[in-house]
């Protein structure tokens, strides 16, 4: 079983934390820290003494590739090897990742990758051919 952390500059986060409470009630190793209007030294503060406390393998998802709560993690998780991080991160990622934490990550990290990619549909084609086949 890995931890996973979920990191955003606003409440997603926290957001996709409570929506998780409707998929399972196990999420004791699932944690949410928003940087929201904290300092950036109260963020890393925050970031640090989370990963002190983590053991074994880390899943970081994150809202944004290169923004702080992304640059905080890569340089906090530089001393740790079992530890990934995902950027740009969307709700069926994350849900995927939790429903599969009792996996090895290692094991389970390419379907979570890929469930990135099959996430975005255009909804504007799934009407245009179910209005097509009703004709």
């Amino acid at each position: 079983m890995y931890h996973i952390v979920i990191s955003s500059h606003g409440s997603l986060s926290d957001g996709f934390l409570d929506t998780l409470s409707y998929f399972t009630k196990d999420l004791e190793q699932v944690h949410s820290i928003a940087l929201r209007d904290k300092s950036v030294y109260d963020y890393q503060q925050e970031v640090h003494e989370l990963i002190e406390k983590l053991e074994g393998d880390v899943l970081v998802m994150v809202d944004l590739f290169q923004g702080t709560p992304f640059k905080t993690f890569y340089l906090e998780l530089q001393k740790k090897e079992e530890a990934i991080i995902l950027s740009n991160v969307g709700f069926p990622q994350v849900l995927n990742a939790v429903l599969m934490q009792q996996s090895k990550l290692s094991e389970i990290l390419p379907m979570i990758e890929e469930c990135g990619e099959l996430t975005v549909t255009k909804c504007g084609e799934i009407v245009n051919v179910a209005t097509e086949e009703d004709e």
